[in-house]
């Protein structure tokens, strides 16, 4: 297997993928804006009774079957051409990560509480993206060319430790129109 400095098709499919992620992600919160979340009450399927709007969440959805076949081209494309075992497995994590958020997501759809799932959704769904970010950083040139030092990897973690709990006090205000002071004060 060649690495993956050497192939610039991962490293665009990587970048790519992730990017069509955070369309995902801006798509899925246009749902939330526009309260369409309901509008088609059936899941995995996207045909039924459909009220107004569901364009909205028909596009979201449409959106994330995409994002699951890039994901999945992306995890076997690096099976075969890269030779770091570990950025390998980090490709199919984060295609496990896409499943698990679609089955939340459908557990959105069918749970009788859907507002906790909806946060935990919302949540997971931004670790899966940070996720095929961090893929595509490790398939970088960048990456393979400059070593970060172990105080970088400390500080990485504490940044992005504050940053997550951040995004989960933002989800449940916005979810359940809580106070906006916690998601300020964070």
């Amino acid at each position: 297997m060649g690495t993956t400095s050497e192939n610039k098709g991962i490293r665009l499919m990587a970048v790519f993928t992730a990017a069509m992620t955070l369309v995902l992600i801006l798509a899925g919160g246009f749902v939330t804006t526009t309260a369409t979340g309901d509008t088609i009450p059936t899941w995995p399927k996207t045909w039924g009774h459909m009220e107004a709007g569901w364009i909205v969440e028909a596009s979201h959805r449409f959106v994330a079957a995409t994002v699951g076949v890039l994901v999945l081209i992306l995890a076997v494309w690096l099976q075969r051409k890269e030779s770091r075992a570990w950025v390998r497995g980090a490709g199919w994590i984060a295609l496990g990560g896409v499943l698990v958020q679609a089955l939340i997501g459908g557990l959105r759809i069918h749970t009788a509480h859907p507002v906790p799932v909806a946060i935990v959704h919302a949540c997971f769904g931004q670790a899966v993206f940070c996720a095929l970010v961090g893929v595509a950083l490790l398939v970088s040139r960048t990456w393979s060319r400059t070593p970060a030092a172990p105080s970088a990897w400390n500080v990485g973690f504490a940044a992005t430790a504050a940053a997550f709990l951040q995004l989960v006090a933002g989800a449940v205000t916005r979810h359940t129109g809580a106070g906006l002071v916690v998601h300020l004060a964070g």
